[in-house]
């Protein structure tokens, strides 16, 4: 006979967190820390001929800027001076359920039309954007196509994404942050163009993205 759980409740996964790497250690090190152990902790000096590094990420390493601290300038010769290792380990948190929102709503097209400029690229230059923005979106708003539209990294994106272009509320391209220079120059080119990806479902996330950014 089954058992009843009247308490039971439903859980879903919204991620998974990896456990944090571990360093590979050099025998040399391995048997200072196994002697310093079996001493109270004593200081152990390492006999060799280099010093074992760990190397931590900062914001300054994620990013090409030209300074800060742990980055680098430019000598006279033209090339930059950097210290350590050219790559860093970094934990990061994957999107569990990207891959299958693009699968769904582009299926296996090879060649996508950007929702904003219109222009159709090939399929990787094309991002499944989030409408309203992913991080404040509840768990159903996530899993919804209506709040995925088709943005090309060749600026449209971007502009969406920061809130330079909006879609108003009759389905039209507008200009919703102050820009100028070239910035503005690419905003104008897509102002008055009609949002293919506009329509009764996807409004209601238009529309929180055009509040968002007032």
């Amino acid at each position: 006979m089954g058992t009843e759980y009247s308490n039971r409740v439903d859980v879903q996964v919204l991620y998974d967190v990896r456990p944090p790497e571990t360093v590979r250690l050099e025998g040399e090190v391995l048997e200072a820390l196994r002697l310093s152990a079996n001493t109270q902790g004593r200081p152990v000096p390492v006999a060799i001929d280099h010093a074992p590094r760990i190397d931590f990420a900062t914001d300054a390493d994620a990013g090409d800027g030209d300074g800060g601290a742990g980055g680098g300038h430019e000598d006279g010769d033209g090339t930059l001076d950097h210290v350590g290792p050219f790559d860093v380990l970094a934990e990061v948190l994957r999107r569990r359920e990207q891959r299958k929102l693009r699968k769904k709503k582009f299926g296996d097209a090879t060649a996508l039309c950007c929702a904003l400029c219109g222009r159709t690229f090939p399929a990787r230059l094309v991002r499944a954007a989030h409408i309203k923005r992913r991080a404040e979106c509840a768990p159903d708003e996530l899993l919804d196509l209506n709040n995925i539209m088709a943005a090309c990294v060749m600026g449209c994106d971007e502009m969406f994404e920061h809130g330079y272009v909006a879609v108003a509320g009759d389905g039209l391209i507008i200009s919703h942050r102050l820009a100028d220079g070239d910035l503005a120059t690419a905003v104008n080119a897509i102002t008055g163009d009609r949002c293919v990806a506009h329509n009764p479902r996807s409004a209601r996330y238009f529309g929180w993205h055009r509040n968002f950014w007032r």
